[in-house]
């Protein structure tokens, strides 16, 4: 999303992506670790 469009702003979408995808992962296995 946000790739077709360059102008739009593909660096906020890439952050916004790479900060969620980062937070995801961080937390999925603090999550994992905690219930386990």
């Amino acid at each position: 999303m946000g790739d077709k469009k360059p102008g739009r702003g593909p660096k906020k979408s890439a952050k916004s992506k790479k900060s969620g995808l980062e937070l995801a992962k961080e937390i999925t296995p603090k999550n994992k670790l905690s219930e386990t």
